[in-house]
């Protein structure tokens, strides 16, 4: 493949003209199939709204796609954006939302503006304000067009999909950046993108001397570590309700294997010590898997073995380096930050005390949003703080114990809505397994920000839509349910 890639090259390069216009005609080729793409979208949006939320269970995850030009526009912003023209040619937001859903997010964000106004730092400030309630639109946009459970199945599927494609992607980077392969970011060279920590599409950890999955996450891998997290976390609820089926078990393996090389210490562990028992405590508190038996996930365990033995006999370690070797290297830097062995736990530890020490400075109100593009200045390190890699700690030193708390209001009432859904007894068993994996994913993802900062990312807020809007469906069929009986 590399021979072939480096003759298509060597042709080209010897007729620099012919290169130039294939290369125009390819570009306008992506361009056009964009064009049509979105068009596409926006005539699924007139025929029927809940498209809108199979449209952004496809692209909420695929941020290092995007358009710069002085603000950022994701995929999942432009298919808002599309929805929302839809309103000149029809009324279609008739929907009812329990107005807490809206009250909570609206006190977070009124909050945010007051922190920020008496801040230094108004305008990175606000553009974090304007992330905020871009990944607000996301939530209340799932939960009102989201109103039957196999919608939220179909989107939890599609979901799942891109999850694959991620997890392959990210194979294809450990590969590609060996040959030289092509990236999505060499194809669309001439669309401006932002938050691109890779080079050409490929992300080389120096200190590792390895090449890092990434996938679509271009500005940090810890994101899509914590995005596989959670799509491992969904398998494993929908292998739990059906173990005959073949598709959680082939998203739980490509993801699998893009979590290990992803080489990332917060996502593996927010997977093992938070996600694994708290889907095990879920299932087995409501009843819907009998005790552990081993013998039941026999073929998840023959997987792991399969891909485990492959990794440490693989054919190509010569070209990627075994991630187990490195993932040793990195846990042990948890244990003995101190050591010299090229890990980040130091810094990750010292981000931390700033966070913490900025709080004091500002209990109540923080010191403002925006350090990480204008950090704030600490008197007692004599050291800028860009923000921590916590979100809990991050958000306690920019918006202080009031901000933080209107938002851990909002993580716990939407916890408690989905316990009392899992309690509704009924009949659709993937409902109750769907939800159940869901709660993990959530509270997997609550946790895993203290280890490190990702919740204000699409995927966070597209599960939370998808928590609350299928737990709306069960607690409202069953009252409907109990009605007719007393009927």
């Amino acid at each position: 493949m590399q021979v072939i890639w480096l003759e298509f090259n060597n042709f080209f390069i010897n007729d620099s003209l012919l290169f130039q216009i294939l290369l125009q005609l390819f570009f306008s080729m992506i361009y056009i199939i964009l064009f049509i793409l979105l068009i596409y979208t926006y005539k699924s949006f007139l025929n029927n709204s809940v498209n809108l939320v199979y449209w952004l269970a496809f692209v909420v995850s695929i941020v290092g796609i995007n358009i710069h030009y002085g603000i950022t526009f994701y995929l999942s912003r432009i298919v808002i954006l599309l929805f929302l023209l839809t309103f000149l040619f029809k009324n279609n937001f008739n929907k009812k939302i329990d107005k807490i859903w809206i009250y909570i997010p609206f006190v977070s964000v009124f909050f945010q503006f007051i922190s920020v106004i008496f801040s230094p730092r108004k305008i990175d400030g606000f553009q974090n304000v304007f992330i905020y309630i871009s990944c607000f639109f996301i939530f209340i946009l799932v939960i009102a067009y989201a109103n039957k459970i196999e919608h939220i199945v179909k989107a939890i599927k599609i979901y799942l999909f891109v999850g694959i494609i991620q997890g392959l992607y990210g194979i294809y980077q450990l590969f590609g950046s060996i040959r030289g392969w092509p990236t999505y970011q060499t194809i669309l060279a001439g669309i401006p993108m932002a938050n691109d920590r890779t080079e050409d599409g490929y992300f080389y950890s120096g200190p590792f001397a390895a090449f890092r999955a990434i996938g679509f996450f271009s500005s940090d891998v810890s994101h899509y570590s914590g995005y596989l997290a959670g799509i491992l976390i969904l398998s494993i609820a929908l292998i739990s309700y059906d173990k005959s089926k073949f598709y959680p078990y082939l998203v739980f393996f490509i993801g699998l294997i893009g979590l290990i090389f992803s080489l990332s210490r917060s996502g593996i562990l927010a997977f093992v010590v938070f996600g694994i028992p708290i889907l095990y405590y879920t299932l087995r508190r409501f009843g819907l898997i009998p005790r552990f038996n081993i013998l039941k996930y026999k073929f998840s365990f023959f997987l792991i073995f399969i891909l485990v033995l492959f990794i440490n006999n693989s054919p190509f370690k010569e070209e990627i380096p075994n991630p187990f070797i490195t993932l040793s290297d990195r846990f042990e830097d948890i244990v003995n930050p101190n050591e010299d062995n090229g890990g980040s736990m130091n810094e990750h530890i010292y981000t931390r005390e700033l966070g913490i020490n900025a709080f004091l400075s500002s209990p109540i109100i923080g010191v403002g949003l925006g350090v990480n593009a204008s950090p704030w200045y600490s008197e007692k390190y004599h050291a800028g703080w860009a923000g921590s890699h916590s979100y809990h700690i991050d958000r306690l030193g920019q918006t202080g114990l009031v901000g933080i708390i209107i938002e851990w209001i909002l993580m716990f009432m939407i916890l408690k809505y989905m316990i009392k859904a899992l309690k509704v007894n009924n009949d659709n068993r993937i409902s109750k397994f769907l939800l159940s994996g869901l709660f993990a994913t959530y509270l997997t993802i609550i946790l895993g920000n203290f280890l490190y900062y990702y919740y204000l990312n699409d995927f966070v807020w597209f599960i939370m839509g998808c928590s609350v809007a299928l737990s709306r469906i069960i607690i409202k069929e069953n009252a409907e349910r109990v009605n007719n009986l007393c009927v």
